[in-house]
């Protein structure tokens, strides 16, 4: 089932990311696995510096683990696909061994570039030009009688963004091109949060919200976040972060899951925090409900 298959259950959908291994005969890491099952779906990231010689680079190599999931472990899975870094060459490939693998949904993102051998070929240039000839690939295909069977896009968006009319320009495009669910970047201002879905409700982009979470470790992840994703952090968040004690990060991921619980159709849980803070996110969560 794809993933908008699993939301509009009478309580929102939740989804954990999870890194792929590039070598070894498990592909995930195995610690996480209870923290899988106890999640509706799991997204697998792209790795930068994929394994030598792999197909597609670090799409390839999510879309292996997440087929691996699927197969091996009977869990929902969703690969991600890079734009960048991504050779037009590979996608028709690509395409097929996902839906051939059972997956049903993919989250196309730009993607950081790799040091790799090989990569850094810029072929796409916005993830809509790659969703697009996902779905000119379908057509074609279903006219063939190869089909049915497509798959859902996600793409990202973020709601920290400085030019908030800008961001929902390109959700816009990405919508256009055919993405129907919208994985935003973690949100740590309920306002700011709200005024970003209430101008997705008010453009009319018609695309199911999966609001991003993550529960921070200490004072000092604030500043690697914005540094790494290039988000916006309240002070007020800061603050707290750098006076609280231990749980304080998941203490505010709650407070923004009980925000957002009833505007959103799912929450997408970060790694960055480790698995114990992921799972007292999901304690909390559960006992919220």
């Amino acid at each position: 089932m794809g993933l908008l298959g699993l939301m509009g259950r009478g309580r929102p959908l939740i989804t954990i990311e999870a890194r792929p291994s590039p070598a070894g005969r498990w592909p995930l890491d195995p610690g996480l696995l209870g923290l899988m099952r106890r999640a509706d779906a799991v997204v697998l990231t792209a790795l930068r510096d994929s394994a030598p010689g792999s197909p597609c680079g670090p799409s390839g190599e999510s879309a292996r683990a997440a087929i691996w999931a699927h197969r091996e472990l009977g869990l929902a899975a969703i690969p991600t696909i890079t734009c960048r870094d991504y050779p037009r060459s590979d996608r028709f490939e690509l395409f097929a061994a996902l839906i051939e693998g059972g997956i049903e949904t993919v989250l196309v993102v730009r993607g950081d570039p790799s040091s790799g051998p090989g990569r850094d070929v810029y072929d796409y240039r916005a993830t809509w030009e790659l969703i697009g000839d996902l779905r000119a690939w379908e057509r074609s295909r279903a006219r063939g009688g190869d089909g049915p069977g497509g798959l859902e896009v996600a793409v990202q968006a973020d709601p920290t963004a400085e030019d908030q009319g800008l961001e929902i320009e390109r959700l816009r495009r990405k919508r256009d091109s055919g993405a129907s669910i919208a994985f935003t970047q973690p949100e740590f201002d309920a306002d700011r949060g709200l005024r970003f879905l209430d101008r997705i409700e008010g453009e009319g982009l018609g695309m199911a919200v999966v609001m991003g979470l993550l529960a921070m470790r200490g004072p000092r992840s604030p500043g690697a976040l914005e540094a790494r994703l290039g988000i916006r952090i309240p002070a007020a968040v800061k603050d707290r972060m750098a006076r609280g004690g231990p749980g304080e990060g998941v203490r505010i991921a709650l407070e923004l899951y009980r925000a957002f619980r009833d505007r959103v159709d799912g929450f997408h849980l970060y790694s960055y925090g480790g698995p114990e803070a992921l799972s007292a996110l999901l304690d909390g969560i559960s006992a919220i409900g």
